[in-house]
């Protein structure tokens, strides 16, 4: 390639690609940092994309001849598509955050393990209740029935519904407070079979 008679000089030898990158940096640079902030209007973007579009001139060097166009017309095209690569590439990829607004508490995220074993637990306790207990305990505590609401769902007495109720309670505050494996990591739990 000779880039030097590409970029219309008379001088330069086909081996000298410094010569001829350097002529090719002196003909054109200013005019194609030029062309891509027009298009951007950042002059940043510009000498990047300008770079980027010279240095695919100088690797792409036998493409760079008077018998196959104007040497500006393909860096035009080169820093064209190179832009339209950036723009596709900042589209495709999220927006990044600034960690450093980010307030402290955000960041740290609580260790919840010993949460997730506890319901486990809890879950196979209370699965070891008769399923009369289960099931006043379900509509009381998870659906936020009320007893005599509980009574006509499950069509007994009221009493018969509180009496459950009781049982339930009592036989989860006896399993919990006799397991010592879980003493340590139930808070709630220990603090009410003490009473």
């Amino acid at each position: 390639m000779n880039v030097a008679i590409a970029a219309g000089e008379q001088h330069g030898t086909r081996g000298d690609g410094t010569a001829n990158l350097t002529m090719l940096y002196e003909r054109h640079w200013s005019d194609l940092v030029r062309y891509v902030n027009g298009t951007l209007s950042d002059v940043h973007q510009a000498e990047e994309i300008a770079q980027e579009t010279m240095l695919r001139a100088w690797r792409h060097a036998e493409k760079l001849s008077p018998e196959r166009g104007s040497v500006w017309g393909w860096l035009t095209t080169v820093a064209h598509n190179v832009m339209v690569d950036r723009i596709r590439y900042k589209r495709a990829r999220p927006a990044e955050v600034n960690e450093s607004f980010a307030a402290p508490s955000l960041m740290i995220t609580a260790d919840h393990s010993s949460d997730v074993a506890n319901s486990i637990y809890l879950v196979n306790v209370v699965a070891r209740l008769p399923r009369t207990q289960r099931e006043v305990l379900y509509l009381v505590s998870c659906q936020d029935r009320t007893c005599a609401e509980a009574a006509r769902i499950l069509d007994v007495p009221v009493g018969t519904v509180k009496s459950r109720l009781h049982y339930a309670l009592r036989n989860l505050r006896t399993t919990l407070a006799c397991d010592p494996s879980h003493h340590q990591s139930r808070s709630a739990p220990s603090s009410r079979s003490s009473g």
